[in-house]
């Protein structure tokens, strides 16, 4: 049998194998591999090197692109390398003793697999349980590799020439025209390549189908969406609030796998549904969050009027064990985090479930995430489905990179005029910005039209609390034609300024004063 033979039995095996797993994936919140071995090793990158990779590859999202198309074909070509593996192995050897052979091999690669990939088997992107999504995921992978054994082995079996080629199969001897067998045996290969081959086509169109809806259902057109605009409203709707997810395709948790669990050192182990836990007393709060990764005049800010349930109500109805310092949250997709059991007992830290008014899209975290002021957003996990109190802090996802999230950095930034627009001098203009200090509250915002040289104070136009942005504006008539560099700062509520240095979100988020230069005409 010919090197083309195998490799095409091994691709259609592999075929067999992506459309298992797309409908394991789409009905089962079973995670893909490469969402496993992706949850599994990218917390182990630092993040300078996980920073260059992105740049590498064109960015956050190209990246995720490239690698979720990337997969699939990876994975047929793959299977077309083993088939042609398995072909030499397979050599003299009888049917059963290869295919014994085969099946020994996968299941060793399972096992290792398993163990190699462990932490990352927890994740259940319909919200499973911790223990039920693990055995999903790994009996989701035997299965993958079952199929890839039988697919293969049958495929080749079926592509395969009689035992010896040329010879007599059945007493019917070959009857040759033009150099083609035309015997009973001839016309069995000729169905066997026949059906092979239109299996492959056919699961071909089937996984193509199977890609676009994953697709259809990914984050790829909404993850890294920012807010910006020259007139912000000071409640961000729930379409524009931004977005940064580490996943491909984000959950979409089912009612009734949810639940909430509080654990760890407590006295009275607690386990909430969703009816549950809304019957319980709520809260209204306006909170803002900014993503870690927010450059200097970025839009990765937004601020919602949330409702939900504050962590320390929940902590107390647990009671707390002697030696608990932490408190750790887990969500369906794998994400973990940890904060300071004084961070998750202060009033504005939420269970929330209600975002704007609404139930929380399933974007933002659906049925319910996490809300702690005064930390960058990736702390506030989303689709949280459990609270475990710990005497030591549990390494995170991002925490694993390196990532430092627990200070958020005063910022403020220019919306209105945008870089290079051009204002009519001596008349009125608007200055607009906004400006955020985490859970310290903003003081006071000034702005300079001269580059730093001299300030004037803003009017403060919308800050509702200590925990939101502040909408800022400041009236300006320029006088002289020319370029001017507008430059904004914000003094928080302790009473410190804004830091002027420049530094990158690497790795505890980014600083610096935003500058805009714009034409005086």
């Amino acid at each position: 049998m010919t090197r083309r033979l195998d490799a095409t039995a091994g691709a259609v095996a592999a075929l067999a194998v992506v459309v298992l797993a797309l409908v394991g994936r789409l009905l089962l919140g079973i995670p893909l591999p490469f969402e496993d071995v992706s949850d599994r090793f990218l917390p182990l990158v630092p993040v300078s090197e996980f920073l260059t990779l992105l740049s590498l590859t064109g960015g956050a999202l190209m990246s995720k692109m490239i690698a979720f198309f990337g997969s699939f074909i990876g994975v047929v070509g793959l299977g077309a390398l083993l088939g042609i593996g398995y072909g030499k192995l397979a050599g003299n050897r009888s049917p059963r003793a290869a295919l014994t052979m085969l099946g020994g091999v996968a299941v060793l690669v399972w096992v290792v697999a398993v163990v190699v990939l462990f932490p990352a088997l927890d994740a259940n992107y319909q919200g499973r349980r911790l223990s039920a999504a693990t055995w999903f995921s790994a009996l989701g992978l035997l299965a993958l590799f079952a199929l890839f054994v039988v697919g293969l082995a049958g495929a080749r079996a079926a592509l395969a020439p009689s035992a010896t080629s040329g010879g007599v199969r059945g007493g019917a001897a070959h009857d040759v025209r033009g150099g083609a067998a035309h015997d009973d045996d001839g016309k069995r290969i000729d169905r066997g390549a026949l059906i092979v081959r239109g299996a492959g086509g056919l699961l071909g169109l089937l996984s193509a189908g199977l890609i676009a809806e994953l697709y259809r259902r990914s984050a790829f057109g909404y993850d890294g969406m920012v807010n910006l605009g020259e007139s912000l409203p000071g409640i961000t709707p729930n379409e524009r609030f931004y977005v940064v997810t580490k996943n491909f395709v984000d959950p979409r948790v089912h009612d009734s796998h949810w639940r909430f669990e509080v654990t760890g050192l407590v006295e009275h182990p607690r386990l909430y549904d969703l009816a549950e836990l809304q019957a319980l007393p709520a809260v209204d709060q306006e909170m803002t969050l900014e993503c870690i990764s927010n450059s200097v005049g970025g839009g990765l800010l937004s601020n919602a009027r949330w409702r939900g349930v504050r962590l320390r109500d929940l902590i107390h109805a647990a009671g707390i064990k002697d030696g608990a310092g932490w408190a750790s949250f887990g969500a369906p997709d794998g994400f973990t985090h940890s904060v300071p059991l004084a961070r998750a007992m202060v009033p504005e830290a939420l269970i929330a479930y209600e975002m704007n008014g609404a139930r929380l899209p399933d974007r933002h975290g659906y049925p319910a995430r996490i809300l702690i002021p005064g930390v960058y957003g990736e702390v506030n996990a989303k689709w949280v489905e459990r609270m475990e109190l710990s005497s030591s802090e549990h390494q995170g996802y991002y925490e694993s990179q390196g990532w430092k999230a627990y200070h958020v950095h005063t910022m403020s930034r220019i919306d209105s005029p945008a870089k290079g627009r051009s204002v009519p001098r001596g008349q009125p203009a608007t200055i607009r910005g906004v400006a955020f200090a985490g859970d310290r509250g903003v003081s006071r915002v000034e702005v300079s039209t001269d580059g730093g040289q001299s300030w004037r104070k803003a009017t403060l136009d919308y800050h509702r609390s200590h925990v939101t942005w502040a909408l800022w504006s400041i009236r300006w008539r320029p006088a002289t034609v020319g370029t001017a560099e507008l430059v904004v700062r914000a003094t928080d509520g302790t009473g410190a300024v804004q830091a002027a240095r420049i530094h990158s979100s690497n790795p505890s988020g980014a600083s610096g004063l935003h500058r805009v230069r714009v034409t005086v005409a």
